[in-house]
């Protein structure tokens, strides 16, 4: 894995020499810094102003997978133009696009009756957050104290084994987080090729270059998919198990990426 910045000229070179370029970026930790909770997780202003300098140009297609909901995301970021996906590429928007997956609904009765027992087996742990995205359910631990961290993975694991065992759904993990899903086979990799083909219809056909950049697990398999067909980002430390073939030192870093990009024009 290289530093992207320090390996600028490759990158640059393939991106310009490209028909189509869809630019695939997850939110937190990624686009915005990762916080205590997650609703305080925004976008600076400067970060807001060169995406929307890449919506501008013909040939780019920038997009926010994120494993939040849609409608969260696309609130968060409030920037027309833009494609976004929600609950890791279960749901998509953009511009002459959409998408639901035809069983990400399937789980819902059963994830109505989880949240109710996650809500109520760890009400009294101070830092957990039970969130529900719709078509998912999120269990924050990040704020939750060393001491009473094992107590709250054991309660989430006793409420979903059997539902889990039984098939109804899926759990995964992320930084801090627990998420539960339909059990589907489907994650931002899927997406990643969904969306590299529609890019290209509505690009008429056009050949697309797939540039993803991400710093949690999920990203991994969109980095898989990608491979040395696209450019894969992991925003991060360089770690020998990332399947991304470059890797940026944080949110700033992304930043200045980005700004590299819109420069490209």
């Amino acid at each position: 894995m290289r530093p992207l910045l320090r390996n600028w000229s490759p990158v640059a070179a393939r991106i310009t020499g490209a028909e189509v370029i869809l630019f695939g970026f997850d939110y937190d930790g990624t686009l915005s810094p990762i916080v205590r909770r997650p609703e305080w997780a925004r976008l600076s202003e400067e970060t807001f102003a060169l995406l929307k300098a890449l919506t501008s140009h013909p040939r780019y297609f920038p997009a926010i997978i994120s494993g939040r909901s849609l409608t969260e995301i696309r609130d968060l970021v409030g920037l027309p133009g833009l494609i976004y996906a929600g609950n890791h590429g279960l749901e998509l928007e953009g511009p002459s696009l959409r998408f639901l997956h035809p069983d990400g609904r399937s789980a819902r009765p059963i994830l109505t009756e989880l949240l109710k027992c996650l809500e109520e087996e760890l009400r009294g742990i101070d830092g957990v957050q039970v969130e529900d995205k719709g078509l998912t359910i999120s269990v924050h631990f990040r704020r939750v104290d060393e001491n009473n961290l094992d107590r709250t993975l054991r309660i989430i694991e006793t409420i979903t084994k059997d539902p889990v065992r039984r098939g109804q759904v899926k759990v995964t993990s992320g930084k801090k987080v627990i998420e539960i899903r339909p059990p589907v086979d489907w994650n931002k990799g899927k997406i990643i090729t969904w969306l590299q083909r529609e890019v290209s219809r509505v690009a008429g056909g056009k050949k697309v270059l797939t540039v993803y950049t991400g710093d949690d697990r999920t990203d991994e398999d969109a980095f898989r998919v990608i491979g040395e067909k696209g450019i894969t980002i992991r925003v991060g430390r360089a770690e020998d198990g990332s399947n991304a073939q470059y890797y940026l030192n944080g949110v700033e870093e992304v930043r200045s990426f980005i700004s590299r990009l819109v420069e490209l024009y």
